[in-house]
């Protein structure tokens, strides 16, 4: 060192004397209460499960924060507690080398919870943190542990360890620096420790110096790799050079073959834009045809145009005779109950008029029956008299008596003519019972006809009107539902596109065997298939929403999982030299469908053979073919190995052998039919019921004859038995008669006064009676016309409606004419538009080949062929000299990497000077640091020595990497002693100083020092324990953590001062149970 060095350093030396010596002064009456706290320092500390600790909370509040207790007390576990939870490792803590021994006895976890500060002048991403950073870490029983860092809400941010280090980074918080947190062992041991060097190691370490040395070596081990790897290049050098100039040689040998390869050029010029021309010739007749199309379009628009106004007017002339049948129904519905009433008033009358009538044809009747007895009576009177002057009585007797005998031999006859009658009749019902019957037959023959005829019309109708839409072979309610399927999918409501009906899927190779195999597919045809059950859903809500119940129950919904491949039957197929199975013989394009069939009908396992004896013969014999499990003729019978079904229905394929156009032809052939047999079954029915008439007439003659002999004889008994009834005449007193012939007429005067009254009631009843019905009449002859009118207006709409409904027919077979029309333009479009993409896309190809464009006539294969021969021939030449691209590749990519090899060079080069010229700058900055740390450390030393009038020097050795320590307690610089000769106290007193001396050259915001006092006496405790606290109080941005187990009532009274009373360890507690822990304020007490 120079004399003038050692000038400069002895006046750093006596200047900072100085400062400490003021510092210290004015220490005691400072008041740094209202110093802004440095950010980093620790808030609080919250121990669980954590050593001795179960829960435990210490807040610092101030920068100087001492934690005062018995030994045992749990202090050194709050040192050790901020080392492991601010990620420093268990070693540095001295208790230990693994973490599950820092867990409490009888515990499974322990979890450690730091909050720093985040406030101050300088932060650490406040809007993130806000002004507190958490960071939480929890060890497990196995060893392991967790880390969870948090903000000042408590709010999860990371649980990465290298955000922890980041952050802890960030606030320059150094726990594994032995002097950040220096604990009882690593005190002791330093006490103690008799090597130089390792004081010298503990000072580059403790002011990182050691991690700055580390960068500075790695920083030159790269400098040798960088000139490992110049050298390297600079011996690759003249060898890349070398290949450059041996492959540009080569290159200028091929000039010879220029002209072939101008020509070759040329000609791919003229066949780029060729293939163009030759693309634009076939747009022609396209276009052509697209714009002939277009042309008929406007045709459609016309016709179309007409039936839609047509249907418009016919709409408009439905809705007003509805309007009409409405007002009508109305004015019905209104006079109705008024016809109502007046009928029943009519009634009412009636009946009355009825009665009184009754009750004067009553009285009429009963003067008649008076009248007639008082004749009789007076003609008997009349005949005694008579009587009594001869015998007629008894001639008449007599007379009655041959009467009764011929009577009762016309009563045989009658009875005989009866029966013979009776018999006839029995014939005749007969006869009309059976004729009757035959008509029943044949009136529902008839009828079941006319509802075939119908079903026949409407579904010709239907196929009529979707021709060629195969779909309408299903019924004409399969394309709504298949529309609806495909909206639905088109929204998304179906994961995969329902299959259905099956039958449009299939086609059959043969259209002979088109009937066994309908037969055999028969119950599937109009079935669909879905991929799940979600769709199997919704594909029920839409077919319900389109068929009617009845008609559901054919559309079946099969649910398996689609494949893209059809199934592999090739060992569970029927296999037949000479006939096919039912799924050789149909063609299934989609593969789902096909392995549906398979699933569910086993059509790998029928075969089709044509004709019935044959089809007997191979299943029903001994050897039966394997896998079959049955098969179908050409007529649709089915064939098993031990029975046989003939098919009931017409041998017609309905589904697979036709289409749209053959099936409206079959419909119109069978309508023909079903017409001509309802003509004959009316012509008969119109028989029959002559023959029924004629027989019910002859029936009512023989019922007419049968009723008048009934009612002869009738009269006939009746005279018989008036006449048994007769006795012998005898002799009657007339004049007994007379008084009953008096009473007779006082009767009749009676009767003919009642029945002139009952005239009288009745005339009333009759007038009142002409009233009612007069008004009933009028009232039914305006309803009547009100209903006749409205049948004429009815007839009108229903007339209206058809023709509305034929409008509608012939609309939307326009509209699926120029729906197909206008697609066929799309698709002529479409062909235009992918045509001139294509030529576009020629073009584009072409200009990449030639930017300008060439007019060639000629075809590309005539040009091709002329490339070909070029090629062949520079093929030929390149034999000789090698090929041309291949050269001049391979010297591009010499000459590219020459060129990089040379840049890397530089680049290297450069760096490497840029290495050198960094080092050497800043190993003279890390001595200057060095010498400038030690200068400060020395000068703080003697500074705090003299606090107790020691006299000592720290000796640096930066060469031999080496620190002595001489300290003098007496004040005699000849008695300077090492520290190995001190006392205890003493010793510890200068471990204090030296340890304070290094805490100013750190720069870490956090010390910590655990029973720094231990080996102490009195003064020496005292003076040391002031000169940390002033030391400390100076420095308000650093947090100080002092643990010690004596008293410390000497201290000065501070608020920035905090004392942790520790309560004193309870023996007799079970393990586990925490210390109540007590917090004092020195500056409060």
């Amino acid at each position: 060192m120079t004399g003038k060095r050692k000038a400069d350093m002895s006046d750093i030396r006596e200047l900072r004397k100085k400062q400490l010596k003021e510092a210290f002064g004015r220490s005691a009456g400072l008041d740094l209460s209202s110093t802004p706290p440095r950010f980093g320092i620790i808030h609080s500390i919250t121990l669980k499960n954590f050593m001795c600790h179960s829960n435990l909370t210490m807040i610092f509040e101030g920068n100087v924060n001492f934690v005062v207790g018995n030994n045992g007390s749990g202090k050194s576990a709050v040192l050790s507690a901020l080392i492991v939870g601010l990620g420093g490792k268990t070693v540095s803590t001295s208790r230990g080398t693994s973490l599950k021994n820092l867990i409490k006895s009888g515990c499974s976890y322990a979890v450690i919870r730091t909050s720093l500060r985040n406030d101050g002048e300088e932060v650490v991403d406040t809007d993130i943190y806000g002004d507190r950073i958490i960071i939480e870490r929890k060890i497990s029983i196995d060893g392991s542990s967790s880390y969870k860092l948090k903000t000042s809400c408590n709010k999860l941010i990371s649980v990465k360890r290298e955000d922890v280090m980041y952050v802890l980074d960030e606030l320059n918080i150094q726990v594994d620096n032995p002097l950040t947190c220096l604990n009882q062992e690593l005190s002791k041991n330093f006490l103690h420790t008799k090597s130089e060097s390792d004081k010298y190691k503990f000072f580059l370490k403790t002011t990182q110096l050691e991690q700055l040395n580390k960068d500075y070596n790695y920083i030159k081990s790269q400098k040798v790799v960088v000139e490992e790897s110049i050298r390297r290049k600079e011996l690759a050098l003249p060898g890349l050079e070398k290949i450059v100039f041996e492959k540009e040689d080569a290159f200028r040998n091929l000039t010879t073959l220029n002209e072939l390869r101008n020509r070759g050029d040329k000609l791919r010029h003229e066949l780029a834009w060729s293939h163009v021309s030759r693309l634009q010739q076939d747009l022609k007749p396209i276009q052509k045809e697209h714009d002939r199309e277009k042309i008929r379009t406007v045709k459609y628009d016309k016709v179309c145009k007409e039936i839609e106004n047509r249907e418009k007017a016919t709409k408009q002339k439905v809705d007003t005779l509805k309007a009409e049948v409405a007002k009508i129904t109305g004015e019905k519905e209104k006079l109705n109950p008024e016809r109502e009433m007046a009928e029943r008033v009519y009634e009412q009358h009636k009946n009355d008029y009825r009665k009184r009538t009754f009750d004067f044809q009553k009285a009429c009747r009963q003067h008649k029956e008076v009248t007639r007895d008082l004749k009789a009576l007076e003609a008997r009177i009349l005949t005694l008299k008579n009587e009594e002057s001869d015998n007629r009585l008894l001639n008449e007797y007599k007379r009655q008596k041959e009467e009764l005998n011929k009577l009762k031999v016309s009563e045989k006859d009658m009875e005989l003519q009866l029966e013979a009658v009776g018999k006839e009749i029995n014939t005749k019902s007969s006869v009309v019972m059976n004729i009757r019957e035959k008509s029943g037959t044949i009136k529902r023959d008839y009828q079941e006809n006319q509802r075939k005829v119908d079903s026949a019309k409407s579904a010709l109708n239907s196929l009529s009107t979707g021709r060629r839409n195969k779909l309408k072979l299903f019924g004409h309610k399969m394309p709504d539902l298949i529309n609806k399927i495909q909206e639905a999918y088109d929204r998304r409501q179906f994961k995969q596109l329902p299959r259905g009906p099956i039958g449009n899927y299939l086609s059959v190779r043969d259209m002979e065997l088109a009937v066994p195999v309908e037969c055999s597919v028969r119950n599937y045809l109009f079935s669909f298939i879905v991929d799940n059950h979600a769709d199997e859903k919704m594909l029920e809500r839409l077919r319900n929403s389109v068929f009617y119940q009845n008609e559901r129950s054919r559309i079946c919904i099969y649910t398996m999982k689609f494949a893209n491949t059809k199934y592999d039957v090739s060992r569970n197929k029927v296999q037949h030299s000479k006939f096919s199975s039912v799924l050789d013989l149909l063609v299934i394009e989609d593969p789902i469908v096909a392995n549906c069939l398979v699933d569910v009908g086993s059509i790998e396992t029928q075969l089709v053979i044509p004709e019935t004896q044959d089809a007997l013969q191979i299943m029903q014999g001994a050897n039966s073919p394997r896998n079959c499990s049955r098969c179908f003729t050409k007529i649709g019978d089915e064939v098993y190995a031990d029975r046989f079904y003939s098919n009931r229905k017409d041998p017609v394929s309905q589904y697979l052998g036709t289409n749209v156009e053959d099936e409206i032809k079959r419909k119109t052939e069978s309508l023909k039919r079903l017409e001509e047999e309802g003509r004959k079954l009316w012509q008969e029915l119109s028989d029959v019921n002559s023959q029924l008439k004629s027989a019910q007439h002859d029936l009512q003659q023989q019922q007419n004859k049968k009723n008048s002999l009934q009612y002869r004889l009738n009269n006939l008994k009746i005279e018989i038995r008036t006449l048994q009834t007769l006795e012998e005449p005898v002799t009657i007193d007339w004049k007994d008669l007379e008084d009953e012939v008096a009473n007779y007429e006082r009767k009749d005067a009676d009767i003919v006064k009642e029945k002139e009254t009952t005239v009288m009631k009745k005339k009333e009843a009759g007038q009142i009676m002409e009233k009612s019905k007069e008004k009933f009449q009028k009232l039914d002859v305006e309803l009547k016309k009100i209903i006749s009118a409205a049948n004429v207006v009815v007839e009108k709409v229903a007339s209206a409606s058809s023709e509305l409904d034929k409008t509608k027919g012939e609309q939307a077979h326009y509209k699926e004419g120029k729906k197909k029309h206008l697609a066929s333009i799309s698709r002529l479009q479409n062909r235009v538009n992918e045509q001139l993409r294509f030529i576009e896309t020629e073009s584009e190809k072409a200009k990449i080949v030639c930017p300008q464009r060439l007019n060639t006539k000629r075809i590309p294969t005539n040009i091709e062929k002329e490339i070909d021969q070029i090629v062949k021939r520079i093929g030929q030449e390149e034999k000789k000299h090698g090929r041309r691209e291949i050269i001049v590749r391979e010297a591009a990519d010499a000459k590219l990497k020459y060129q990089k090899v040379q840049k890397q060079l530089s680049w290297c080069r450069d760096f490497r000077k840029q290495i050198l010229d960094y080092i050497s700058t800043r190993e003279e900055a890390y001595a200057q640091l060095q010498q400038l740390m030690a200068v400060q450390c020395v000068i703080d030393f003697d500074v705090l020595l003299r606090q107790r009038n020691f006299i000592g020097e720290i000796i640096f050795d930066h060469e031999a990497k080496a620190i002595k320590i001489v300290v003098n307690p007496k004040d005699k610089a000849s008695n300077s002693k090492d520290l190995r000769a001190l006392s205890g106290g003493e010793r510890s007193f200068s471990t204090v100083c030296f340890i304070l001396s290094l805490w100013q050259v750190m720069q870490s915001p956090l010390r910590c020092l655990d029973e720094f006092d231990v080996f102490m006496d009195m003064a020496n405790r005292r003076v040391a324990m002031e000169m940390m606290v002033d030391m400390a109080l100076l420095q308000p941005k650093i947090q100080f953590i002092f643990l010690t187990p004596h008293d410390i009532s000497s201290l000065p009274g501070s608020q920035q001062i905090h004392v942790w009373k520790m309560a004193d360890p309870k023996r007799s507690r079970e393990e586990g149970d925490v210390a109540e822990d007590r917090k004092v304020t020195i500056g409060s007490v």
